[in-house]
């Protein structure tokens, strides 16, 4: 029994390296597979304020405010995100795609971390490998969404604030306190997450 037992302690970084490269290829194929496919809506808009990042260094013209004016419509971090990889790669539509990608595979080893602390190892294998599969998390990674920065963020917060129970200490407090701050900066929603954050800390 305790063979093996320690032999699934073992396997743990290996089984969650397979669901993590499961997330990665499921997540590719959907951009694969609309591959030539034009933002609309919502992703649409952040394409436009990422490409005026990139090619102007200012956000774009806003029809929500006066013409040319300012405007707080569209939350920094995401555009901002979409901005630097476009900048790198080209204002290509799917070089965004691929920053949620790589976020939609960070969840899934996040959403395991956070099982692990909380239940079992066998029972952060499931959540993982369900978080790698749900089809709604697989699409959301393949969209210019906001969600797809926002998810991550809140996740690690969570984290964060779970290692600060077992330990408290200034630093991951202020930890927290950058990832609640990105986390409002990404979606105004996120600033609903300022009490119980401070209630924890």
């Amino acid at each position: 029994m305790t063979t093996r037992l320690v032999g699934l302690f073992r396997m743990l970084p290996r089984c969650l390296l397979l669901i993590m490269a499961l997330a990665l290829v499921l997540r590719l194929s959907v951009v694969a597979g609309t591959w030539d496919a034009q933002p609309w809506g919502d992703p649409a808009d952040y394409h436009v304020y990422g490409a005026a990042l990139a090619l102007a260094g200012s956000y774009p013209a806003t029809t929500f405010a006066e013409p040319g004016g300012a405007s707080a419509f569209r939350p920094p971090v995401f555009p901002y995100l979409l901005g630097a990889a476009y900048e790198l790669a080209g204002v290509r539509v799917n070089a965004g795609r691929l920053i949620g990608v790589l976020l939609g595979t960070l969840t899934v080893g996040l959403v395991f971390l956070i099982a692990r602390r909380v239940w079992d190892p066998r029972h952060a294998l499931w959540a993982a490998g369900l978080t790698a599969v749900f089809p709604p998390l697989v699409w959301l990674s393949a969209a210019l969404l906001s969600e797809t920065v926002f998810v991550p963020l809140v996740l690690g917060l969570v984290l964060v604030l779970l290692h600060l129970r077992d330990r408290p200490a200034m630093l991951l407090a202020a930890l927290a306190g950058l990832l609640l701050g990105l986390a409002a900066l990404t979606r105004t929603n996120g600033l609903l997450l300022l009490v119980p954050a401070c209630i924890a800390v």
